[in-house]
């Protein structure tokens, strides 16, 4: 049968902020997703309220807010930061509005059929021409580093703040989020593999100071899922089937943030496919510039000792740390930082 004028494979945030897009500028689209429901990656399910997102964040889909982050390094509090403010969203409830308001269709267990460029659902066979085809499968389909994180849903409350502890010798970071209402989720990612950070959430859970109020409550699901983290892949831009999303590498690699990155490129990637412009050129623009410099920072903290990565963490103030880890801060910043650090700029490549 005919296809649509694009196929979009992967109902993720990319997916759908792509198809949200393309159908509002009268592009017949059709979204294929494998899963018998839409977003449904589990963990990464906040989005910092920087004014970018460039689509609709209905409200019904938010589970909660967030006013505020608690930041320790290796179980020392190193500041509250009062000026983050976001959301905590149903990852489905978004990426079904987002297709339904754009005007796009969407069909579930469906299966992409690379070699062929078709997707199958069922007896339906659906195909298009490769250049009107755009990966948006997430992880599975990005040929980079990864990182594994892994969280719990447990019963319980928490505050409206992030609770954030990094982990310098796993050069990662444990989290405690708010959840839905009555749910909280705790979890850890870093450079161990499922397993091993299991083991690492399972102590964390049932000794550190900071989880007590969350100790002996009962865990309600028990989720992880792998991070593109090795930043965004021209190459995956500049070739037929086009990626993007976190498929490309569109996730900020010192935070592990996704929906927000992810839906940003796709607005632009539309942009780029109506107008016949070359869709690698969103690559010299945020978030993509931002995301190279979160990669180049994190290429140098891996081969830091411990303690190197937590005087670097303590030494930036309040307001870097908030702009580096929203994609807002620019290589300038960090100079100014540790322009009385020297041997902290030369670790970094900045020196």
């Amino acid at each position: 049968m005919a296809g649509p004028d694009y196929l979009v494979v992967g109902a993720g945030p990319a997916g759908a902020a792509l198809a949200w897009s393309l159908a509002r500028k009268g592009y017949e689209v059709l979204v294929a997703e494998a899963s018998p429901k839409p977003g449904s990656k589990p963990c990464g399910r906040g989005i910092p309220d920087t004014g970018d997102l460039k689509v609709p964040l209905p409200g019904e889909c938010v589970v909660s807010s967030v006013r505020g982050a608690e930041l320790y390094v290796d179980n020392e509090h190193v500041f509250t930061i009062e000026g983050i403010r976001g959301s905590i969203v149903d990852r489905t409830c978004l990426v079904e509005a987002l297709i339904a308001d754009g005007g796009a269709d969407l069909v579930t267990r469906a299966y992409y059929k690379p070699a062929k460029n078709i997707v199958r659902a069922g007896a339906r066979t659906i195909d298009a021409p490769p250049p009107k085809t755009v990966i948006a499968g997430g992880h599975p389909f990005y040929p980079g580093e990864k990182i594994d994180a892994v969280q719990y849903i447990v019963e319980g409350e928490w505050q409206d703040k992030l609770t954030i502890l990094f982990d310098t010798r796993l050069i990662g970071y444990y989290w405690i989020f708010p959840s839905t209402p009555g749910t909280v989720e705790v979890g850890v990612g870093g450079y161990e593999p499922a397993p091993k950070l299991f083991e690492r959430l399972d102590k964390f859970v049932s000794s550190h100071l900071l989880a007590q109020p969350l100790r002996n409550k009962r865990v309600l699901r028990r989720e992880g899922a792998r991070i593109a983290v090795g930043g965004v892949m021209r190459s995956l831009l500049s070739k037929h089937p086009i990626h993007i999303g976190e498929a490309a590498g569109f996730v900020y690699p010192l935070t592990g943030e996704g929906i927000r990155p992810s839906i940003m490129s796709a607005v632009q990637l539309a942009e780029r496919l109506a107008s016949g412009d070359s869709p690698a050129g969103i690559t010299r623009k945020d978030p993509a510039r931002a995301i190279g410099l979160q990669r180049r920072i994190l290429a140098r903290v891996k081969r830091m000792r411990p303690e190197e990565r937590a005087e670097l963490l303590k030494s930036v103030p309040e307001d870097v740390h908030i702009k580096i880890a929203l994609g807002k801060g620019t290589l300038l910043d960090l100079l100014k930082v540790l322009a009385r650090k020297p041997w902290l700029a030369a670790k970094l490549g900045l020196g």
